[in-house]
């Protein structure tokens, strides 16, 4: 072979090694978008009873890949929202009540929301709780405390993220401002409104944006947290978590560059709090009908990595008691959540037993059910609490607890448990969640797969 053609053979191979290359380079950039849902206090059985309830697969139970993580904290075996959220978004545990920085808290950490605004990506957080509620703050600010709620909304301003979307209408408006937090003349919404936001106060408000590349989106649909989906699904006045994530996709994607989407099914978490089945099915329906909208998204933008994982399991929710089948019915009757019952019976005792009937659908209540409204009442007319430690009322209580038999379900707790909890994913990357491994893991996968690294920093004095 002479020398001309063996240079020319060279340079043939490496033409086509420079052409298989970069493909792979751009592969091993990773997803261009990411989707991260966390249903708050969504465990396993979170996950399968309403399956048994409505007779179909949950969307979010399709998804290829499936891994178990641990969600333990850095200092309790049972975590909270502050101390998952953190080592879900920054790779980094924490203690409870802590924001996005160390145990002592002295260093701050970077989530995964910032490294992808860094990255120039857009972001958004989305969620039926206040917005500035433990799991999003995780991914948007640093604090030591979650309940510092006003200042975690002055760090949404300064972060500057696309989208924010959720209750919390107080932490942000004069009017709601100072609890937990020093009283502030900042009157926060109209300075993101300075800032270049679209404020939205309602569905109608949030389904009439146009979205073009650099709109900017606060949407404050309730003063706390949004009602329960079975007590508000339908509205006109309030939007539904599927409307906020439609929206928020179709505001994100117009940036070549990617977004990175954090989506909380918040309330799941009070509901089962709460030990109430009916809230706690409603929630989860809305949750995966919002995870169907990503994959939807996710069917026509091929390079969108989709994760739905939660930050821990709330109440030991089991899938029946004893041998006894989950009585679907009981829950798909029920017109409203115990809470809301409980909150008409608080205002009419007497009327107690009718409201529960009304709105749950009983034709007749059996003695022992008789006997709980019985002892609501008493405790109700005496100015006591319910035995829940969440503050429900009486009647709240004795509903729920009526529902959890009728539909014959189980709790064990009316708190958080320590349960590992599962993840499903699909898109690019996706491999990688596959496996058992701890909730600080989750951050490093992503980033691993962005080929980044995430930042901390020392907290000032």
């Amino acid at each position: 072979m002479s020398k001309k053609i063996k240079t020319l053979v060279t340079l043939i191979i490496v033409l086509v090694s420079v052409i298989l290359w970069i493909p792979q380079e751009v592969s091993a950039a990773g997803p261009k978008n990411v989707i991260f849902y966390i249903g708050d206090g969504m465990g396993a059985a979170q996950r399968r009873i309403p399956e048994e309830v409505y007779g179909k697969r949950f969307s979010m139970n399709t998804l290829p890949v499936l891994g178990l993580y641990t969600t333990h904290c850095a200092v309790n075996r049972v975590t909270d929202s502050a101390a998952a959220g953190t080592a879900l978004s920054t790779g980094h545990k924490t203690r409870t009540r802590s924001i996005a920085i160390d145990v002592d808290g002295k260093i701050a950490y970077e989530s995964i929301a910032t490294a992808a605004k860094r990255m120039g990506k857009s972001v958004g957080l989305v969620t039926t709780c206040a917005v500035t509620d433990a799991t999003p703050a995780a991914f948007g600010s640093n604090i030591d405390e979650r309940f510092r709620q006003d200042e975690i909304a002055e760090q949404y301003l300064e972060q500057g993220f696309d989208v924010y979307m959720g209750g919390g209408m107080d932490n942000f408006s004069l009017e709601g401002r100072g609890f937990l937090s020093p009283p502030s003349p900042h009157d926060v919404i109209k300075a993101f409104q300075s800032a270049g936001y679209h404020v939205v106060l309602d569905r109608k408000g949030l389904l009439s944006l146009s979205p073009v590349q650099g709109t900017k989106v606060l949407g404050l649909f309730s003063k706390r947290n949004m009602p329960y989906y079975v007590d508000r699904k339908g509205s006109e006045e309030i939007p539904g978590l599927t409307d906020m994530v439609h929206v928020a996709i179709a505001i994100l994607n117009q940036n070549p560059k990617g977004f990175f989407l954090m989506v909380e099914g918040g309330r799941i978490d009070h509901a089962c709090h709460a030990n109430d089945p009916v809230a706690t099915v409603g929630d989860l329906v809305e949750f995966d009908d919002a995870v169907q909208v990503g994959l939807d998204f996710g069917e026509v933008d091929s390079n969108t990595l989709i994760l739905v994982g939660a930050d821990h399991e709330t109440g030991g929710l089991s899938t029946g008691q004893s041998e006894a089948l989950i009585h679907g019915e009981v829950i798909k009757n029920a017109q409203r959540s115990a809470e809301f019952m409980g909150v008409a019976a608080d205002k009419e005792p007497d009327h107690a037993r009718a409201i529960f009937c009304k709105y749950s659908g009983a034709q007749e209540l059996t003695p022992e059910e008789e006997k709980l409204i019985g002892d609501a009442q008493a405790r109700a007319l005496a100015g006591q609490k319910s035995p829940n430690p969440y503050n429900m009322s009486p009647f709240g209580f004795a509903f729920a607890d009526i529902l959890t038999h009728r539909a014959s379900v189980g709790w064990s707790s009316f708190g958080h448990t320590g349960e590992p909890v599962i993840l499903t994913a699909s898109g690019p990357g996706s491999s990688a969640f596959s496996g058992y491994y701890d909730n600080t893991d989750i951050a490093k996968k992503i980033t691993f797969l962005w080929e980044i690294t995430l930042r901390s920093w020392p907290i000032q004095e």
